[in-house]
């Protein structure tokens, strides 16, 4: 395991997943309505997972609430905002559980491009005070708990780069005169949801120069296409990166880049949404991505490659179950009808958030093995390592890995080594030399870990 930085020192905001607030909504029709009990199982499952930044939705309507004549002149919909805003209060609470980060995302502006200036800048204001009132009520939370950001994939809407300048600029004004100077550089403000295509260049171009001293930091939203390699993947992240940087201004460092988004597509079908993961073949048979061992694999080769080029953390599309077709589709669990059995996606998942700590600097590893992609992290505070291990070869692989205290305890994570996208565990004392050898199964993931706290059930 190298010492070498990757990406800028911003440290690793670490693996999570999207909320889902459609499981509290009304089901529309066709929808999967779950009970108070079926949700809170859901929701012990993801806590179980660890999730350590949770990117959640924050409905425009919410913000009304900050009208004094909006709840006498619009009953109905102040009562639906109410409930909205107690729904956000909860996610925010289960986000923040085990030392998790809250993503907020102001997910869009309610007239779209039409926004004048001076109602963008009332936005901005009323959205500040609401950031304001969630982290008032998590007093104890450390700088950086709370990341805020605004407009899901501008790109993909009829809002320009200029409308989207100017929101984070107002954003940024009312974030420091609510929260005052100190309170601004206690949240990071993240500017983009930019899908990677889609003009990406063009946005990048023209918004990273005028942001580039305004924000925090940028996000993106890649997954990795049909029968794409983990290398393949890296280096559409490492374009981006390259992009983002030569925009930045002339004198800034390198920024933070974030995946806020993403997800592993298979073969779809003919008959399927455009937004489904699709499917794969195993042993001849036709299966969905997401019921597979190979799902929860590539979208841990996703993770080492976003490492690799430089980026500090990833969202994953979907969690719990229920919700309408596209979130259960991409669901880490099971319907109701499955038992909310856990898929591969999830213990994938989970390897990464019992391994690797936030804060902890991703490293350039040294020593390499053909088929395998790794990736390193140790902690600046307390010289906590970890190393993950994905192997692409038929045949199981034996690695060492180093960089670890000699004579010390670790945990030794392993995904797939039954074949049925499970997670394993199991205690190791590294030998004189801080190494620790492992076995890689194939199409497997193993991880070697200073933290020792074995993964929830």
């Amino acid at each position: 395991m190298g010492r070498k930085p990757v990406g800028p020192r911003s440290g690793w905001e670490g693996v999570g997943a999207h909320s889902n607030p459609s499981v509290y909504e009304k089901p529309k029709p066709g929808e999967l309505g779950l009970n108070p009990a079926q949700i809170a199982r859901g929701e012990q499952q993801m806590a179980n997972l660890h999730p350590q930044v949770t990117r959640i939705r924050v409905d425009p309507t919410i913000l009304k609430l900050q009208d004094p004549a909006f709840a006498s002149a619009h009953p109905e919909d102040a009562a639906a905002a109410q409930k909205r805003l107690g729904e956000l209060q909860h996610t925010v609470s289960l986000a923040l559980q085990h030392g998790g980060r809250a993503d907020l995302c102001l997910w869009n502006l309610e007239k779209g491009y039409r926004t004048s200036p001076q109602e963008m800048k009332t936005v901005a204001s009323e959205y500040a005070s609401l950031v304001k009132q969630l982290t008032t009520a998590h007093p104890n939370a450390k700088p950086g708990t709370f990341l805020v950001s605004a407009q899901n994939e501008p790109n993909r809407t009829k809002l320009s780069p200029g409308q989207v300048v100017s929101l984070y600029q107002d954003i940024d004004a009312s974030l420091k005169s609510t929260l005052g100077a100190h309170g601004r550089k206690a949240v990071k403000l993240v500017a983009g949801e930019l899908t990677q295509g889609d003009a990406s260049a063009k946005w990048i171009n023209a918004v990273v120069p005028k942001l580039g001293n305004v924000v925090d930091a940028f996000s993106f939203h890649v997954y990795m296409h049909p029968g794409e390699t983990g290398a393949a993947y890296e280096g559409r992240l490492r374009g981006l990166r390259q992009e983002v940087d030569a925009a930045m201004p002339k004198g800034k460092p390198a920024p933070e880049l974030l995946v806020t988004e993403y997800g592993v597509k298979g073969d779809r079908p003919a008959a399927a949404r455009t937004d489904s993961p699709g499917t794969v073949t195993v042993n001849g048979k036709r299966v969905l991505l997401r019921d597979s061992p190979e799902g929860g694999f590539r979208e841990a080769q996703a993770l080492i490659a976003l490492t690799h080029a430089g980026f500090s953390g990833a969202m994953r599309w979907g969690s719990n179950a229920g919700g309408p077709t596209p979130w259960n589709a991409w669901s880490m669990t099971g319907r109701p009808g499955e038992g909310f059995a856990k898929k591969p996606a999830y213990f994938a998942t989970q390897l990464f958030t019992t391994a690797v700590g936030q804060g902890w600097i991703p490293e350039q590893s040294v020593g390499s093995s053909r088929g395998q992609s790794v990736a390193a992290f140790r902690s600046p505070a307390n010289g906590g390592a970890a190393s993950v291990v994905a192997n692409t070869n038929t045949a199981p692989q034996r690695l060492s890995l180093g960089g670890f205290p000699p004579n010390t305890p670790v945990q030794v994570l392993v995904y797939n080594a039954g074949g049925k996208g499970q997670l394993g565990t199991r205690p190791v004392v590294t030998d004189a030399k801080g190494f620790v050898t492992v076995s890689v199964p194939p199409h497997g993931v193993a991880a070697a870990t200073t933290r020792l706290e074995v993964p929830q059930t």
